[in-house]
């Protein structure tokens, strides 16, 4: 797992599940954002906000705005030393506190892993520039399937045949 890692693919295809296997190999605490209300993630107990006090080894937050996600978001850059899931990061944007943890994952000891449906356009450049890695699972998006194509030369017929829980890793 690099600094920040990218899951992207349709519903059902497995990316949560990959990023929290990720996740769960780093020696740090590990932070999941559950912006879609993940049954998947239901099961870990949610926290009060992130505070620079010590964290469980596992804890979740639900935040329902956008004001709420950049707190949580500054709050854990603070702190630092920290693997951060936000799953369905498209759900309420960040850009400013996600541009900023992304661009200094490294200082900070962060370990920060994204999902989304639609890697075009959920993404901003200012994550893309930070030289994620990307586990692209089966995409149903017109302009995903023609992102991987223009970038990594992934057929729509090759992105299609990509069975459940299966990714394309891709790096710039």
């Amino acid at each position: 797992m690099r600094g920040v890692t990218l899951y992207v693919g349709t519903t059902g295809t497995g990316k949560t599940h990959a990023a929290l296997a990720d996740l769960r190999a780093q020696p740090l605490p590990r932070v999941f954002l559950d912006l879609g209300c993940s049954k998947l993630l239901e099961s870990v107990p949610q926290a009060a906000p992130a505070s620079r006090k010590a964290l469980p080894a596992e804890s979740r937050w639900v935040p329902e705005t956008v004001e709420e996600l950049e707190a949580v978001l500054e709050n854990l850059y603070k702190r630092g030393n920290v693997a951060i899931l936000i799953d369905d990061c498209a759900a309420l944007r960040s850009p400013r506190m996600l541009a900023k943890a992304c661009r200094l994952w490294r200082p900070r000891n962060l370990r920060i892993a994204l999902t989304t449906q639609h890697i075009s356009g959920d993404i901003d450049q200012a994550v893309m520039a930070c030289d994620p890695l990307i586990f692209a699972y089966r995409c149903t998006s017109p302009t995903s399937i023609d992102w991987l194509w223009d970038r990594f030369r992934i057929t729509p017929e090759e992105n299609a045949a990509l069975p459940l829980g299966e990714s394309f890793e891709l790096s710039f």
